[in-house]
């Protein structure tokens, strides 16, 4: 082989391996605009989670609020409703007593 000929395929494998580092930094950076895209991605997706989960704690805690307050409601009203009953039972039983001496 000649100098020419050696020089020549000295610079066609040159030429392949910088055209094979170009490829591989090519798809090196595609990869790297992939992945920072999915991390953006990601990061409104936390976001809106996050706001989500706490939009619905507050919902969930005004819902608790709101349960307190209908249960202390409802207690009284068996509070009133066992005062009631209690009133009538001796309504009924002084009745009760003086049907019977009437009689």
């Amino acid at each position: 082989m000649t100098q020419n000929h050696l020089q020549s395929l000295h610079h066609q494998q040159s030429s392949k391996s910088w055209a094979k580092r170009k490829r591989e930094k090519n798809h090196l950076q595609q990869l790297q605009w992939e992945q920072r895209i999915m991390e953006e991605k990601n990061k409104k997706r936390k976001a809106l989670l996050t706001k989500t989960i706490a939009e619905k704690s507050k919902q969930t805690q005004a819902e608790a609020v709101k349960l307190k307050k209908i249960q202390r409601e409802l207690q009284l009203l068996d509070d009133s409703v066992s005062s009631d009953i209690g009133i009538l039972r001796k309504l009924i039983e002084q009745s009760s007593m003086d049907y019977s001496q009437a009689w």
